[in-house]
Formats: structure tokens, C-alpha cells, sequence
């Protein structure tokens, strides 16, 4: 009951006033005026105690208020404090790499500084004694497999001269450190008179005469073997004693000092 004199209690107060002042006004205004009288007042009555509606509260959408959310690849959205944020991001991620190469350039450059500088190498010193000798076998080497692969020499011939030639290169360390200066000169008068003296006239004659001589080349390649036999047994001799003198002071050494 409170609630409905709450409700419609001012509009019928309202109507009856409006009603009593359109009987007043009779013969003094129109009689359409004083018909819209009661209404009016009714009308007026609602819309002047009518409670207002609260205002929704805005909502903070400021730059500050929202979180960054940043795009992927740093694209840009269109929208100002995105952008900005995304920019702020990239200079700080450059700022980071540079700063990180500075330091890595830094700390290398400290290790390299604390390194001592590995002195460089000596050049092997030129052997004139034994330097063109391995030139000589080299390029006879070269020579013989090349005139092999086009038929120009048998198999027979090829390998005879190779392991010839191997077996002298293999010598020569020995040489040098025996460094016979009589064995030395034989070897090099075998290398370079005899060796040579046999293979390049054989290389120069023609097939058909290549064919019939072949005996006598391999009958020289054989007499060199023979002799270069001879100065290997003499440089085994030779280390053989060396080997007993040493034996031999060695018991000396150990008997003595029992």
C-alpha cells in the first residue's frame, strides 16, 4: 500500500489540481486548454520527480592504464602506445646486442693479449747435398708413370724403377746422419750417373726399340740395386759396430759400479 501511494499518490494529487484549476478557468481560457489541463499537471508531476539515473563511471583507458602489448616482429598496429611500446622494445634489444658484442669483443681481445705469441717456425735450411736428389727422384717418379699409363714402358720396367727409386729416398735420412762424406759421393754418382745414364736413353728411343732393349735397362736397374746393396750393408756395418761399442761401455758402466 505504501509503495503504491509511493508510485501514483503525486500523479492523482497532480490530476485533481489540474482538474480543479481547468473548472476554475472555465470561460477564461479556451475550453481545448482547459481540457489538457489535468494532463499537463499529471505530466509535469512525473517528469519532475522522476529519480534520475546514475552515470556509468568511465573507464581508464589511458596508455598508462593498459598493459603493452606488443605485436610480433615488431609490426606496426596503427595504434599510437602500441607502437611506441614496440619501438621502446626494439631500441632496447639493440641497446642489449651491442652491449653484449662489446663485452665478448673485450674479453677475447683480453685472452688473446694474455696469450704469449708462439714464436714462428725456422725454415727447414736448404741441403745442397741431398736436396736435388729428391728432385732428381721426383720428376723421374713423375716420368716413369706417366710413360706407364700410355704403354710407352711395361709393367715390369715400372715397377723395378719405383722400387728403386723408393728404396734410395728411404736411404738418405740414414745418410745424413751418418754423414759419410765418401758414402755420400757414391751415392750421388750412382743417382745421377748411373741411374740417369741408364733411364733416359732407354725413355728416348722408340717403341719398337724400347721393345728390344728393355733387357738391357733392367739389367742396369738391377746392377744399381746391387750396388746400392752393397752401401747399405756398408752402413749396417757400420751401426752394428756403433751398437756393440755402446753395449759395451754400458756393461763396463754397470760392472764397474757393482
Amino acid at each position: 500500500m505504501i509503495d503504491y501511494i509511493k508510485r501514483f499518490g503525486l500523479p492523482i494529487t497532480a490530476f485533481i489540481a489540474g482538474y480543479a484549476l481547468a473548472v476554475f478557468s472555465q470561460g477564461m481560457v479556451p475550453v481545448w486548454i482547459s481540457a489538457l489541463l489535468p494532463g499537463g499537471a499529471v505530466l509535469l508531476s512525473i517528469g519532475a520527480f522522476k529519480r534520475p539515473k546514475p552515470k556509468p563511471t568511465p573507464i581508464d583507458v589511458s596508455p598508462q592504464s593498459q598493459p603493452e602489448v606488443l605485436p610480433p616482429s615488431g609490426r606496426r598496429t596503427g595504434i599510437p602506445a602500441v607502437d611506441q611500446a614496440v619501438e621502446r622494445r626494439l631500441r632496447e634489444e639493440a641497446s642489449a646486442r651491442r652491449e653484449q658484442e662489446r663485452r665478448q669483443a673485450q674479453a677475447a681481445a683480453a685472452s688473446a693479449a694474455q696469450q704469449p705469441a708462439s714464436p714462428p717456425k725456422p725454415a727447414a735450411e736448404p741441403d745442397e747435398m741431398w736436396d736435388p736428389v729428391h728432385e732428381y727422384i721426383s720428376v723421374i717418379e713423375e716420368l716413369i708413370i706417366s710413360e706407364g699409363q700410355k704403354n710407352a714402358l711395361d709393367d715390369e720396367i715400372v715397377e723395378k724403377t719405383l722400387s728403386l727409386l723408393s728404396r734410395i729416398a728411404r736411404l738418405i735420412p740414414q745418410l745424413k746422419e751418418l754423414n759419410d762424406s765418401k758414402i755420400n759421393h757414391n751415392i750421388q754418382r750412382l743417382v745421377f750417373k748411373d741411374l740417369n745414364g741408364a733411364i733416359n736413353p732407354f725413355l728416348k728411343l722408340s717403341g719398337e726399340a724400347k721393345r728390344k732393349n728393355r733387357r738391357l735397362l733392367l739389367d742396369g736397374i738391377k746392377d744399381i740395386n746391387s750396388r746400392l746393396s752393397l752401401y747399405v750393408e756398408t752402413i749396417e756395418h757400420r751401426d752394428l759396430i756403433e751398437l756393440q761399442s755402446r753395449i759395451d761401455l754400458i756393461q763396463q758402466r754397470y760392472r764397474t759400479s757393482d
